[in-house]
């Protein structure tokens, strides 16, 4: 019987993509399903409201890409320098067509990790040439549970990885055959990878060291391998620094584009110490995946010697993760770009696995989907939304949009996140952070053109508005809408 369910397992992953992949994606679909009608919720659902701020404003105000903007706008237009909202606008731009939702970004972002676990089945089976390898490959970038739980929120990072992994593919078939739609095409998903999210252009690095190991310098591939870094990097570049320029020229900076890594050795060892043995077991691989990952690790650097490119990502990852280290503390998402070479380091983990007498181990690899929905599953409820249970209501926001008109200049809070409550209530202008903010404060929002106020502590409201005479025009659910005569 334990023969019977080890077969069982192996030829699971050793099936042809043809009926492998169709399977993993409908069950990756399928198990989100429940989640697809909540609006933006759990961990970092700032980071979320930001985004889904942006993507509606394009549709309610202006979809010029180049000119987003932001709901804490003070009394300026709101325009900011984000990363590229190519994201952003592709959600606007299904508003136009199908209308406003809430709940859109959760099928665009899951059509896209669909795309992105296909390019890592494809990616995989480049590398090694071994269906059960690139199975498993793919399984791991569909339940890992850090990027299981974010494959339906509005982050951005996932359209970059699935960018990036279509690019990196395209960018090796081009090395083995210097195709020239393969070329042009994986030079514009580069583009795309990097102007969305920076760090996504090192697996530019790995299709550039393969290019040089396989020393093949033509004319025509020397002029190729030109075009394709210029059409990659040039607009990366320019975009960030158009992007740094709508800072300067409008005052708005809502999206980091620093580099934040630990002050010290004391703390680059408690977050090193923290990612290795809390967020790597846990959310970054997952237990079900983590018996392979360790013995690919073991054996990997036997197998992936004669690839040069994937010794280069990896450097490439780990530099990054030294160079903003400190931002891994309260952003899970930034590991992503780490999965494709975990991927591949479980592969090949498996793949080994099922070779010797300790294949019962393979049992581990069904713990896997139920691990990555069971630790991320609580994040999609009400009850763990992490803002006020009024926010997840339709009748609520569909009043909050009548109160909030978008010509006034609201002053919104008490939200630390300086954006969550601005999405849900529908408002645009300044932010009251904590609740104990001062009387100097609230007046100075007024003289620069404050409206009213919208807050569900009006204790703190009429302890800090001093001489301010406020009106009462609205209340919902407990949040009071006050207009300043």
């Amino acid at each position: 019987m334990v023969n019977k369910f080890l077969a069982h397992t192996r030829s699971i992953f050793d099936t042809k993509a043809s009926l492998f992949l169709p399977v993993l994606l409908l069950i990756y679909l399928c198990s989100h399903l429940p989640y697809m009608q909540v609006p933006a919720s759990g961990n970092h659902v700032w980071r979320q409201c930001n985004t889904l701020a942006v993507a509606r404003n394009y549709y309610e105000e202006d979809m010029r890409i180049l000119y987003p903007r932001v709901d804490k706008r003070y009394n300026k237009s709101g325009i900011t320098g984000p990363q590229f909202t190519a994201y952003d606008w592709t959600l606007a731009a299904i508003y136009k067509v199908f209308g406003f939702s809430e709940t859109a970004h959760r099928w665009l972002s899951l059509f896209i990790m669909m795309a992105a676990i296909w390019a890592m089945y494809l990616l995989a089976f480049q590398y090694s040439g071994n269906r059960m390898i690139s199975g498993v490959a793919a399984s791991f970038l569909a339940f890992v549970p850090e990027l299981y739980y974010h494959s339906i929120n509005a982050v951005p990072d996932i359209l970059s990885l699935a960018a990036m992994l279509w690019a990196w593919f395209l960018g090796r078939k081009w090395v083995q055959t210097g195709n020239n739609w393969a070329c042009i095409a994986s030079a514009i998903l580069f583009a795309l990878a990097g102007m969305v999210k920076m760090q996504f252009l090192v697996a530019g690095i790995a299709v550039g060291v393969e290019f040089l190991s396989a020393r093949k310098f033509g004319l025509k591939r020397m002029f190729q391998a030109t075009v394709l870094i210029l059409i990659a990097v040039i607009p990366t570049i320019w975009w960030y620094s158009y992007a740094a320029n709508l800072v300067k020229i409008y005052g708005l900076h809502e999206f980091v584009h620093a580099m934040r890594h630990a002050r010290n050795m004391l703390e680059f060892f408690t977050i090193l110490g923290q990612t290795l043995f809390l967020d790597l077991p846990e959310t970054l691989v997952g237990y079900g995946f983590l018996v392979f990952f360790v013995f690919g690790i073991w054996i990997s650097k036997k197998y992936w010697m004669q690839f040069p490119g994937l010794l280069a990502y990896a450097i490439g990852c780990a530099l990054f993760y030294f160079l903003v280290q400190y931002q891994f503390i309260h952003h899970g998402y930034y590991a992503i770009i780490f999965f494709p070479l975990f991927a591949l380091t479980v592969g090949v983990g498996f793949y080994k696995i099922s070779q010797t007498r300790y294949a019962l181990l393979l049992a581990f690899i069904w713990i896997a989907p139920f691990w990555a929905w069971m630790r991320m599953h609580q994040n999609w409820e009400i009850q763990h939304s992490r803002y006020p249970a009024a926010f997840v209501r339709q009748s609520f926001r569909d009043s909050a949009s009548k109160l909030s008109d978008s010509a006034t200049r609201w002053v919104v809070g008490p939200d630390e996140t300086g954006c969550v409550y601005f999405y849900f209530l529908h408002a645009k202008g300044y932010p009251w952070d904590t609740p104990n903010i001062a009387t100097d404060a609230l007046a100075k929002y007024h003289e620069q053109g404050a409206g009213g106020f919208i807050t569900n502590d009006t204790v703190s409201l009429h302890k800090a508005a001093g001489n301010l005479k406020l009106v009462k025009v609205g209340e919902v659910d407990g949040f009071i809408w006050y207009r300043i005569p």
